[in-house]
């Protein structure tokens, strides 16, 4: 590539790989952030005790965002529940994106996953019910990974 540093082609790659995940075929929540976050690990080049972390910090995230809403299950960790009304996506979203962002500190993959979840967001109508989903799924990302913060994971 000629007049292209390796970095920018580097920086493109990770924004294509980030962006076609965000535009491919809408299943659910759970499964479009699988696979950013796959994409991710793939950009990142994860050892797989590393990448099988991640992935599981994220789903429970997920999982306790969307179940603080509905209490359908036990919870995993996060108790109660969000203040009204919440949207189930934008607090999955919410929760997705604060764990990747923490997760990951590669800047350019960070950015694509603000990218992401701010498409994802713009698709939810504006309202209170929108508010309580993002702040719950933030509240329960944080909570998450605070939890996990010290789990030993770093060690060797």
């Amino acid at each position: 590539m000629k007049g292209r540093s390796p970095l920018s082609f580097a920086r493109l790659s990770v924004a294509v790989l980030i962006l076609a995940a965000s535009q491919s075929t809408r299943a659910d929540v759970v499964t479009e952030w699988n696979q950013i976050a796959l994409n991710a690990i793939k950009v990142d080049r994860l050892n797989p005790p590393r990448a099988s972390r991640n992935l599981a910090v994220l789903h429970v995230a997920i999982y306790d965002a969307i179940n603080g809403i509905s209490q359908t299950h036990k919870p995993y960790a996060v108790q109660g529940k969000p203040a009204g009304v919440a949207s189930r996506e934008a607090a999955a979203y919410a929760a997705a994106h604060k764990v990747l962002t923490a997760l990951f500190t590669n800047e350019t993959l960070r950015a694509g996953f603000t990218t992401a979840y701010n498409q994802r967001l713009a698709a939810i109508r504006n309202g209170p019910s929108k508010r309580a989903g993002v702040n719950w799924g933030e509240h329960v990302g944080n909570t998450i990974l605070q939890l996990r913060a010290n789990d030993g994971s770093a060690n060797a």
